[in-house]
């Protein structure tokens, strides 16, 4: 007999425990070196004006009932073992975090890379003071843990701060350097020491680009008003080139890489609602030798998603995948798991010809026969007035949610279903429902 812990929700099907830090958190990113948290959070403060030398402009705003008010941003760390704050590191005034990252990079002049902790701010004030950003560069070092606290043997240290004009944005990984959406520019930086860093490359970004992704030496721009683009960042020498572009204006979201057997994707979800997937194929005729980026999909998914993250299937999180014999010389590509506003997780993952026929085949037998939820059809709730996306969508996603329901029908049923699949297909389905999980 075991007893279950009730700091835990097990209404879901994943236990979730709520953590009160006590602020609005913002950004959350794990390093796995010293096995903690970093998180990043907001709180408001009274509004005090500064000009760009930052002195006082105004004295009234203090002697006010009700002064203005502004946000003030700061970074905390959280032990992994009962989700408590160990260590604060408050940023300045009218300051935020805008991007929070630890990636493995490279020194210049070194072969081998460091866990880095990098932190992108964006210093908003009002209309009539340029919006400046600021690179700080953390380091994670380890302390004497006060007694009956023995959780806090980290603290964070403050390695260095370049100041800039231009918030910044985003940032990520590529290879050994880091990409950072600043300003109007998507800047390449290569670290010089353990404290600072200098560009090697840069485009200019379209209207307001706010998501950098990068896969090898692939970089993925995301702007809020005109979808993405793609380029190519090359070392020796330092340059960037620019692959190709979608010629929707869509209002971007969030958007990640999907490789799968050598095809490049690209997953996007905008405004309304909607995930895209986009590819860049060279060879193809309709997309110009590369430079328009080319729709393949699209799917309503009734939700906003605010993040994205890929994972190599092998290795992704609650994958059953390694329950199967797959041969390692197998080719699963990379998944995407994504999380929207309302709490909901979902994953995107890429199957193989035969397993997407199947599937969908099987997909479009349950949507017909099955009754559904207070009469609502599931195929045009998830594909229908698509127009202003797509004319046609020829090879629709697959929904995972609306084929567990062959799970849980009756054994004379499943035959039923899939003995239209072909020979062997009730194995099949269930082995490829098994590596989708």
């Amino acid at each position: 007999m075991v007893q279950l812990d009730f700091e835990y929700d097990y209404s879901n099907k994943l236990p979730i425990k709520k953590c009160k830090v006590g602020e609005t958190i913002d950004k959350i990113a794990y390093h796995e070196d010293a096995n903690v948290f970093l998180v990043s959070t907001i709180s408001t403060e009274n509004y005090n004006l500064l000009d760009e030398e930052g002195e006082d402009t105004i004295d009234h705003n203090r002697d006010l009932k009700k002064p203005a008010q502004n946000y003030r941003g700061a970074i905390k760390l959280l032990s992994p073992g009962n989700l408590t704050v160990i260590d604060t590191l408050d940023l300045d005034e009218n300051e935020v975090c805008t991007a929070l990252n630890v990636s493995n990079l490279r020194i210049n002049g070194t072969e081998g890379k460091r866990a880095q902790i990098f932190v992108g701010t964006g210093i908003y004030q009002n209309e009539d003071v340029a919006t400046m950003g600021a690179y700080k560069y953390l380091d994670i070092i380890n302390v004497v843990p006060e007694p009956g606290f023995p959780e806090a043997k980290h603290k964070l240290k403050l390695l260095s701060t370049e100041t800039y004009k231009g918030p910044i944005l985003d940032v990520c990984e590529v290879d050994g350097r880091f990409a950072v959406i600043q300003g109007q520019r998507m800047l390449v930086r290569q670290l010089k020491g353990e404290s600072n860093s200098t560009p090697v490359a840069f485009v200019d970004t379209s209207l307001f680009s706010s998501k950098v992704k990068a896969f090898e030496n692939f970089i993925l721009i995301g702007d809020s008003y005109q979808s993405v683009s793609l380029h190519g960042f090359e070392a020796e020498p330092y340059r960037m080139v620019s692959l190709g572009k979608d010629e929707h204006n869509m209002k971007l979201n969030e958007c990640e890489f999907i490789v799968h057997n050598q095809s490049m994707f690209i997953l996007a979800s905008d405004d309304n609602r909607v995930l895209h997937i986009l590819q860049y194929d060279p060879y193809d005729v309709n997309s110009l030798k590369g430079h328009k980026l080319l729709r393949r999909t699209a799917l309503r998914t009734n939700s906003y998603t605010t993040k994205m993250l890929r994972k190599d299937r092998r290795e992704a999180c609650f994958s059953m995948v390694n329950t199967l014999p797959i041969r390692k010389d197998v080719d699963l590509g990379f998944e995407v798991i994504g999380c929207n506003i309302d709490g909901s997780i979902y994953k995107v993952s890429p199957i193989n010809e035969y397993q997407y026929r199947r599937l969908y085949s099987l997909q479009n037998q349950i949507a017909d026969k099955e009754a559904h939820w207070l009469g609502l059809n599931a195929k045009m709730n998830a594909v229908g007035d698509l127009q202003d996306e797509m004319n046609v969508i020829k090879r629709p996603i697959i929904e995972y949610r609306l084929l567990t329901r062959f799970s849980s029908m009756a054994e004379d049923k499943k035959k039923m279903f899939a003995i239209k699949l072909g020979k062997d297909a009730l194995v099949d389905v269930y082995r490829d429902m098994i590596s989708l999980q």
